[in-house]
């Protein structure tokens, strides 16, 4: 099997050995500038400073130094967005600037794009060498090299949360100051990426299954197409309790990057015994009103504060304040663990927040048609009764992270509105071969059934399917529900949950 992140490493290695070797290639002159701020404090900024001896163009970084402040001050590293494949350290130029103004050194940083036949995992790499950098010229800007925070928006909080889950990690060091640490002390995330295949798989975000741009540009394919490399490049993956503490902001309309990376990487932290705080922002998308606001910063500078041990007072200023613009800035803070409570017996209440759908339900069988809808929070699909017709059917395909062998057997809980009395069956698509079905051998095997009593409210219905190669036929599908005729009903949200 092809180790692509060596090659990768491998690649990158070279790479900065030759960069290295060869003259400071000309570009823009360092500059200094003062920005003055409203209460007539400053902060000055100094521009394009080269992190990698002799690197290319792209390896250079903003500083954003508050003057009056007690040195060493905690230090954000800040990392652009653009979809891995575009954007510039400039387009943060305002965030950046902002955090200055609360009391933080900032460092705002270009890495090598994808858009420029970069591929990962260099833009980590980039990162990482610039915070080493950082470190090793601490004590010529008065940098607290014990409290230094990685925050980014998009494809920057991606590489801002790599940061913060590879602590202790070497792997991704390559090239100078090796004696110097890339860990950090925190991360602070808005609208990121957490797990590249599942992101790809989320239905109506197919734009993530491109060929060309973005995560494929970065990956060399669709994140869907190289499940083990794009598990590589996924946050998620690393999560353990060595990882920094993270502040998660998330839009709970955002069109580009589903919300649920959010809450994925919120859970994988909280139960691999890290310590993360959520926020939903609600009506946002994935950019716009809301992160780097004033709001926003009432949330992050205490919750910094007390992970990194700095006297609050030091943070905040007079003139960032909540004002009446930012009334629409909204929070749902740390969604319930849905999951946990219904595997645990608890009548579920109506609320879809917790890990996230991972399946993608399709209709068909005997199912003529169907409606989406939303029902108390919950988005689902209305069925129609259609008289004369078999049982119908509802069908799920399953994440691909549990298929294929990758987990002995999975626990299937989907929301089903109770709209009068029914009965559930649920068959799977077995790699049985002792089984035979209606199809042949290692076909639909039936599972169990549950009886509804018609009490009008959201309920689980819960299996557990050993099998969790399935059998991945031309088809598909990998789960269905076979429902009667004696009422309509509405499917909502799927979960699965690995079991061992």
């Amino acid at each position: 099997m092809i180790n692509h992140l060596a090659i990768a490493l491998a690649a990158s290695a070279i790479f900065m050995a030759l960069s290295a070797s060869m003259a400071d290639t000309p570009g823009k002159p360092i500059s200094q500038s003062t920005i003055t701020n409203p209460d007539g404090s400053t902060v000055v900024e100094i521009k394009d400073v080269r992190y990698v001896t002799g690197g290319v163009e792209a390896q250079k970084l903003d500083l954003f130094l508050p003057q009056g402040k007690k040195a060493p001050l905690p230090l954000v590293v800040m990392i652009h967005g653009g979809g891995w494949a575009g954007g510039d350290k400039e387009g943060a130029d305002g965030p950046a600037l902002t955090f200055a103004r609360q009391g933080y050194a900032v460092a705002s940083l270009n890495y090598r794009l994808a858009g420029q036949n970069a591929r990962w995992p260099a833009q980590l790499v980039d990162c990482k060498s610039a915070t080493r950098w950082l470190r090793a010229n601490a004590s010529k800007y008065g940098f607290d090299t014990s409290r230094l925070i990685a925050s980014g928006h998009s494809a920057g909080a991606h590489l801002a949360a790599m940061m913060g889950v590879t602590n202790g990690l070497k792997q991704f060091d390559v090239g100078e100051n090796l004696d110097k640490t890339s860990d950090v002390q925190a991360v602070v995330w808005c609208a990121g990426v957490s797990d590249m295949v599942a992101m790809s798989s989320t239905p109506g975000f197919e734009m993530w299954l491109s060929p060309v741009g973005g995560a494929a540009a970065m990956l060399g394919n669709p994140p869907i197409a190289i499940p083990a490399l794009a598990a590589q490049a996924s946050p998620v993956t690393y999560a353990t309790a060595k990882s920094a503490p993270f502040i998660i902001f998330h839009g709970d309309s955002d069109t580009l990057v589903p919300v649920g990376q959010a809450v994925e990487m919120f859970s994988a932290l909280l139960r691999n015994g890290a310590t993360a705080q959520l926020h939903v922002i609600k009506g946002a998308g994935h950019g716009g009103p809301g992160y780097f606001s004033p709001p926003f910063y009432a949330m992050v500078n205490p919750f910094l504060a007390k992970m990194l041990s700095i006297k609050e007072s030091t943070l905040g200023n007079t003139y960032d304040k909540p004002g009446a613009s930012d009334a629409a800035f909204v929070t749902i803070d740390s969604p319930p663990a849905v999951i946990p409570q219904l595997l645990a017996g608890a009548q579920f209440d109506g609320k879809a927040d917790g890990l996230g759908a991972v399946c993608t339900p399709l209709m068909g069988g005997g199912e003529s048609s169907s409606t989406p809808v939303t029902i108390g929070g919950i988005k689902g699909y209305q069925t129609q009764k259609v008289p004369n017709l078999p049982p119908r059917y509802f069908y799920y395909t399953v994440d691909p992270k549990f298929k294929n062998g990758a987990v002995p057997h999975v626990i299937v809980t989907f929301t089903y509105l109770d709209t009068g009395p029914d009965t559930i069956d649920l068959v799977y698509d077995s790699n049985d071969q002792s089984h035979k079905g209606a199809n042949g051998p290692g076909s639909w095997k039936p599972l169990g059934s549950i009886r509804i009593d018609g009490t009008k409210t959201w309920r689980k219905v819960q299996f557990d399917v050993p099998d969790a190669l399935f059998n991945n036929r031309m088809n598909g599908y990998d789960i269905r529900v076979e429902w009667g005729q004696d009422t309509d009903g509405v499917i909502g949200d799927c979960f699965v949950k690995a079991s061992p």
